[in-house]
């Protein structure tokens, strides 16, 4: 009889999540279809703006509950107690027995690793945007994929990648399970991105969600992505949510291990959170000029348990010893496209003079620290804040070498006097000159690839 009794209840509850699963799939759907139209005659003949758009979803609040119903229905599915009620831990996919070994030692002081959704992941991380071209080299694979082993041989196992990166999943591949794989690839983790789209009426579903991210799996020669980092053009078209709620789904089926967002601007971040989403990351732009995460995002972040895994620290390679008393280039002579794209930056800040000021100061306090690089001082300042999991440094695989260099991060820390000098320069009136902050000019964090 209780045999019996456990057998009708596993029965019940599979009907209960076939139909809960159906219902959420068609009630998204027909949210979708009321907003963006479903072609039919219920369709308004003219299009809809953006902003009629945006003002219906706000108005009816389309997408409120698909992330958590996506997340109890994954929980539901896993039927670890058939009939139990669904707890708020079921939704996180992680447990003891898939956090990495944190007890195997590496070239670097334990310092350099931090835990992020259990992963070991190194404080620097191997950035992979380089290879997709315009940045003064081509890449060769067997030259970049023999380069990944020196630098996870270093110490430095945590690459970030894009799938808009050119062959970059590709290259992973190659260095986990390719004719030219590695030995030590088993204990690398690869951060890769889903950038959609840059369309208003972008739509994303079930097909869409599982094809970008099975290509990156096919790819990269992976069973499951260590992380995904997911970048979203324009917060208006709100399937952001439901493309959250897909990668929850593709989480669930192991093929994700953990999501990270990239670009996202602090209000939008925590929408997402609010929403249940289990983001355990969020990639931004975080410099000595490019301040902007102390505004809002660090403190948030620091208070929600999110790690910030930090690009352009040293702006395309301004912050380096390379620049220490050099006349201000001009754009048209700059091969790099990471250069190219941080120049206006300087401007914007106080100029070529200002920032001459602060490339002296960060030299002498590297003096001062033994004789470190102004590179290491630039990726210390940041390394220093709250919610920092990690600085992405960009590496030209099988061109140029940084990894006796970036080990020395690890070997000192800025005091108090090192900060007071480097905010002493910053601020707006000193160092020489004014210049304005990022943040008034671009807003939040990846304001600036987001339409003003």
């Amino acid at each position: 009889m209780k045999t019996a009794r456990s057998a009708l209840l596993f029965i019940g509850v599979l009907i209960l999540v076939s139909t809960t699963t159906a219902w959420v799939r068609t009630s998204a759907a027909r949210n979708i279809l009321r907003v963006f139209g479903s072609g039919n005659n219920d369709t308004p003949s003219a299009p809809r703006t953006d902003k009629e758009r945006s003002e219906d979803f706000l108005k009816e609040g389309t997408w409120d509950g698909i992330i958590p119903m996506a997340a109890t229905v994954a929980a539901l599915s896993s039927f670890k107690e058939p009939g139990r009620a669904v707890d708020p831990e079921d939704i996180r996919p992680h447990s003891d027995d898939e956090r990495d070994d944190f007890s195997k030692g590496y070239a670097l002081p334990a310092e350099a690793y931090t835990e992020l959704g259990g992963m070991r992941s190194c404080r620097i991380l191997n950035g992979m945007w380089q290879v997709s071209g315009a940045h003064g080299y081509t890449p060769e694979k067997g030259k970049v994929v023999a380069e990944m082993t020196r630098c996870a041989d270093a110490g430095f196992q945590t690459f970030d990648l894009a799938d808009i990166y050119g062959p970059a999943e590709g290259y992973v591949g190659d260095f986990t399970q390719g004719p030219r794989s590695s030995p030590v690839a088993k204990d690398c983790r690869f951060y890769t991105k889903w950038v959609t789209g840059n369309s208003p009426r972008e739509v994303v579903d079930r097909k869409v969600a599982t094809a970008a991210i099975s290509r990156s799996l096919r790819l990269m020669n992976a069973d499951r992505l260590d992380l995904l980092q997911f970048h979203w053009w324009d917060y208006s078209n709100k399937q952001y949510y439901n493309a959250m709620s897909e990668l929850m789904h593709l989480q669930q089926d192991d093929r994700i291990r953990n999501i990270g967002l990239c670009n996202f601007d602090t209000k939008h971040l925590i929408e997402l959170i609010e929403q249940d989403a289990p983001i355990v990351s969020n990639q931004v732009s975080f410099s000595i000029l490019d301040d902007r995460p102390l505004t809002h995002m660090v403190p948030e972040c620091t208070k929600r348990g999110v790690q910030l895994l930090c690009y352009g620290t040293l702006l395309g390679g301004f912050l380096t010893n390379r620049w220490l008393g050099k006349p201000q280039p001009q754009p048209d002579t700059l091969t790099n496209v990471s250069l190219r794209k941080y120049l206006p930056w300087i401007r914007v800040w106080g100029g070529w003079d200002k920032f001459q000021t602060l490339l002296r100061e960060l030299d002498s306090i590297g003096k001062k620290h033994g004789g470190v690089s102004i590179a290491n001082v630039a990726t210390r300042w940041v390394l220093q804040h709250d919610a920092v999991g990690g600085v992405i440094l960009g590496v030209r695989f099988g061109f140029s070498e940084h990894n006796r260099d970036n080990a020395k991060v690890f070997s000192f820390r800025l005091d108090e006097e090192d900060l007071a000098r480097i905010d002493a320069v910053r601020s707006t009136n000193g160092g020489g000159g004014g210049g304005s902050s990022l943040l008034s000019v671009y807003g939040d964090c990846g304001g600036e690839y987001r339409r003003r």
